[in-house]
């Protein structure tokens, strides 16, 4: 799925995803809804090389393949992570219990294992609403860095 986001000042970013991954592109000139553009990769030194690189592969798959990896290669799972705490965060704000979170975040089937033998998914959406506590207390500080 590909969506063009508007952003103030009249910027534009293409945020293509799949169920695992996302790549975003921002772009720095032009349009991208009058028509096919060029992409020219812009690598900057303020920010570590390597999410950079698995931007660039996942770019290179969608080229090749027209789609992202579906197996998740290339993306970042840091993020992905971030983004499953923040949506759990959201959840528990609104009341929602932890076997709610697990339902939420990973269907019907995905927490079916709740009453079984392993704790790993209670375990799983423990740390995450504990990861989304500690960035609500000031914590979002670091993924600025």
């Amino acid at each position: 799925m590909a969506t063009v986001l508007r952003c103030k000042g009249g910027t534009e970013s293409l945020l293509v995803r799949n169920g695992r991954c996302w790549l975003r592109v921002d772009i720095v000139s032009g349009t991208l809804l009058d028509g096919p553009v060029e992409l020219d990769l812009l690598v900057t030194g303020t920010v570590p090389i390597e999410p950079q690189l698995g931007a660039l592969r996942m770019v290179a798959a969608l080229r090749r393949d027209g789609r992202l990896p579906a197996d998740g290669r290339g993306c970042d799972l840091r993020l992905q992570r971030e983004v499953l705490a923040l949506r759990a965060h959201d959840a528990r704000m609104d009341g929602a219990s932890m076997q709610d979170i697990a339902r939420a975040l990973f269907g019907q089937e995905g927490a079916g294992g709740w009453m079984g033998s392993s704790d790993y998914l209670k375990s799983r959406i423990r740390r995450l609403v504990a990861l989304a506590r500690h960035r609500a207390e000031g914590g979002y500080n670091a993924l600025l860095r």
